[in-house]
């Protein structure tokens, strides 16, 4: 359940935050998190009630809220992501996480929850565009392609490869992680490289990607929709993998059939952040160019709702995000710690 509070006292409760986040548990401090995101997102709170929530992360140091409040985060940037207002929210969370990532950084150290605290803030960190962040997934990416044997941490591999393949802007590089994707014998290893490869950030790179992909002997066949859906979650890579299904439709239920639950998952999995009309009248009109829906007859329900749900949170919730992000006291100069 759900515990809402009249608007003044959520305010009293944020400002507690800031003052003494100690005052309540790292539990209360999670609930409130969650709470407030979660009556948000239901039409309940007005989403500057959460935002303010979050003021006082900057000083949070534990692991408990920050894995409340990350998918939280990184769903807002996935709304905001094609509007005016994201490179406000990105600049609101890097103030949040900016001292966090100099305390952590990339280091192997540390207790059970600060590594696992850390994949938060990286997360947070290098894909809100911070430049040191980034700068030093590009340094351990390099060493590792220069010494395959380097260690890295497995909790931060996948971070490595995702931050370290959106500098590759070349055929080279990005082949031979394709060869040691290849040569790789450990499954969830091969799974965090295919993860990586489709990354990039150039548009023929993730062309190239896709037509690789098509064979089996370099990308199993129950694979195959793992990597649409890793280079859907791409925001370069989204639009060119939505025209490849939209185009090659009749040519994939001709190898995977229409019985095939992951074939009906992909366009669902594909669309799931479109978030405007002209988006929504693609997928309607491609699900009625090809009507027989197999397998994916309720995730096509689904995934119509999904946008349609994505277009109100649009027009409920955007201007008041926009306006507080603008409107915000700036915490980056504050004292953390």
């Amino acid at each position: 359940y759900r515990v809402n509070y009249p608007v003044e006292e959520w305010k009293n409760l944020a400002q507690l935050l800031v003052r003494d986040s100690s005052a309540l548990s790292s539990t209360d401090r999670a609930s409130l998190l969650n709470d407030a995101f979660s009556l948000a997102q239901s039409g309940h709170l007005s989403y500057d009630v959460p935002l303010s929530m979050t003021k006082y992360l900057a000083n949070e140091r534990n692991l408990v809220p920050w894995d409340t409040v990350l998918d939280r985060l990184i769903d807002l940037k996935k709304f905001l992501l094609f509007t005016e207002t994201y490179p406000l929210l990105k600049d609101y969370i890097l103030d949040l996480v900016r001292d966090h990532y100099r305390r952590l950084g990339w280091r192997d150290s540390g207790s059970h929850a600060e590594k696992l605290n850390r994949m938060n803030i990286i997360t947070l960190a290098c894909g809100s565009g911070l430049k040191e962040c980034l700068d030093k997934a590009s340094e351990l990416f390099n060493a590792w392609l220069m010494n395959p044997d380097m260690y890295i941490s497995p909790d931060l591999r996948s971070s490595v490869y995702r931050f370290g393949m959106a500098n590759i802007k070349d055929s080279d590089t990005w082949d031979l992680v394709l060869k040691r994707y290849m040569e790789e014998g450990n499954a969830q290893q091969k799974r965090k490289l295919l993860y990586g490869l489709a990354q990039v950030k150039e548009p023929w790179l993730i062309h190239k990607f896709m037509r690789l992909c098509a064979n089996e002997s370099i990308v199993r066949s129950q694979d195959y929709f793992s990597v649409l859906g890793f280079i859907s979650g791409n925001p370069v890579g989204n639009p060119i993998v939505w025209s490849f299904v939209q185009s090659e439709w009749p040519t994939l239920v001709s190898r995977f059939s229409l019985n095939d639950r992951y074939l009906g998952r992909s366009v669902k999995t594909i669309t799931k952040d479109f978030n405007t009309p002209f988006q929504l009248d693609q997928v309607e009109g491609f699900f009625t160019k090809y009507p027989e829906a197999g397998a994916g007859a309720r995730a096509r329900k689904q995934a119509v709702e999904q946008i349609k749900l994505n277009i109100k949170w649009i027009g409920d919730h955007q201007s008041v995000v926009h306006t507080w992000l603008e409107n915000r006291n700036s915490i980056s100069n504050q004292k953390i710690f």
